[in-house]
């Protein structure tokens, strides 16, 4: 079931990039995926992002304005592994760095 687990976890970046680019509430969908944030997130969005600014290229720097901005709400995200949230937002800032 490794491949499903994998596509739970790639909708929820979606929904959470969805929310973010919509500006929702995130926080409450962070609450009730804490069990998804983890290391491994931050791999799955690297491997995302990277096909999908491939794919298309004109909308790289608006992808990478709402992944940063996704990046400082995790970072202050008071629930779960404080370490691992840092981590993911650490992460992510420094892959989409070199979109902006």
């Amino acid at each position: 079931m490794p491949n499903e687990a994998a596509n739970q976890e790639q909708s929820f970046l979606i929904e959470l990039l969805k929310a973010t680019y919509q500006n929702q509430e995130i926080y409450p969908i962070l609450q009730h995926n804490s069990s998804k944030i983890n290391d491994n997130l931050a791999l799955i969005l690297r491997k995302w992002v990277s096909k999908r600014f491939a794919k298309e290229p004109a909308n790289a720097i608006n992808l990478a304005r709402v992944i940063v901005k996704l990046s400082k709400i995790i970072q202050g995200f008071e629930q779960g592994n404080f370490a691992s949230n840092l981590e993911i937002a650490i992460a992510i800032g420094l892959f989409t760095s070199n979109y902006l």
